[in-house]
């Protein structure tokens, strides 16, 4: 078992069917549907599992839980043959998660321990994250001494790194190798929320995701689109391309982020001279600098903006493409 995930919706009930809600962290959340591999079940919990779900506490449960409450909200209930054996969970209010990350909490009570149930409900539920969340990578603490939870990690693709608060620390991205690898949709969801809180510097001030949004849909090719929408979130946000080599993107899309994304030491010149080598880089490229051209051209004339103006259209022409 893996350690007990915080609610997050912890006060309404749960039905059979998606319901959508704003939750605390602000990203929309397309709540759990009932969903199966043919052998394990995971669905909400219903009123009448409280008393199960309280029962199914062992030694085992409170050596790496603790005493849990009396009333127990977990995201799904774990069933197989029509009977709640255990629990799954996750949350996204760690202090140590990032904003495109959730952890994952599980329990299958004593009986039913050592079928496979728990690596099961873990793939469900990842199933459920990839399909319904906007987050891209799930996490797992585990007490240094549970065997068999780090043994449930291993089976489900958690790859270890460190330690945090005396536990063992785990992460996989929420995706199914060659079947649910990320699409522009998923590329969409990560913008939108490592750019939460962001603004624009337009006469507005808007949101600073409606910026690539704009360049995306100026391209029709995926990769195109998937560069375009996430063209600044390695520079500005905590993503890096490790995380989006970690989630699966296409080689071609990280292979442009990495061309997009200005380094340490490198003048203005060499950052274009370099974007100048990668053809889907050096498109995306061309559509930022229109946009914010065109935004700078609204802004108060000021040194700086002149300054940036210049710049931008100097860059265009580097890059082989008109100066509007």
């Amino acid at each position: 078992m893996a350690t007990r995930a915080a609610r997050m919706v912890p006060d309404e009930p749960r039905g059979g069917f998606a319901d959508i809600r704003n939750v605390a962290a602000g990203l929309l959340i397309v709540m759990l549907r009932v969903m199966t591999d043919g052998i394990v079940t995971i669905r909400p919990p219903e009123a009448d599992d409280t008393e199960t779900l309280i029962a199914g506490r062992d030694d085992e449960w409170r050596r790496w839980l603790g005493p849990g409450t009396d009333d127990p909200r977990p995201t799904a209930c774990i069933v197989v043959a029509e009977g709640v054996v255990g629990w799954v969970d996750f949350d996204a209010d760690r202090h140590w998660l990032r904003r495109d990350e959730v952890n994952i909490g599980y329990n299958v009570f004593a009986p039913y321990r050592g079928n496979g149930y728990a690596t099961r409900a873990l793939a469900l539920l990842i199933r459920h994250l990839a399909q319904a969340t906007p987050f891209r990578t799930a996490t797992l603490l585990i007490h240094p001494d549970n065997a068999a939870s780090l043994a449930v990690a291993a089976k489900s693709g958690f790859a270890p790194r460190g330690e945090i608060e005396g536990s063992r620390y785990f992460k996989r991205p929420v995706f199914v190798a060659g079947r649910d690898q990320p699409t522009v949709e998923d590329a969409i969801a990560l913008a939108a929320v490592v750019h939460r809180g962001q603004r624009y510097a337009s006469p507005e001030g808007e949101p600073y995701v409606f910026h690539p949004l704009r360049l995306m849909l100026r391209f029709g090719d995926a990769v195109e689109q998937m560069a375009s929408v996430l063209h600044d979130a390695i520079e500005d946000t905590d993503l890096t391309l490790d995380d989006l080599v970690d989630a699966g993107y296409p080689t071609a899309v990280i292979a442009a982020l990495d061309c997009l994304t200005h380094r340490d030491g490198e003048t203005y010149e060499q950052y274009i001279a370099r974007v100048a080598g990668n053809d889907v880089a050096r498109r995306v490229k061309v559509q930022d600098l229109r946009d914010n051209l065109a935004n700078n051209r609204r802004l108060p004339r000021s040194s700086d903006v002149v300054e940036r103006i210049e710049r931008y259209e100097r860059a265009l022409e580097r890059l082989g493409a008109p100066v509007p």
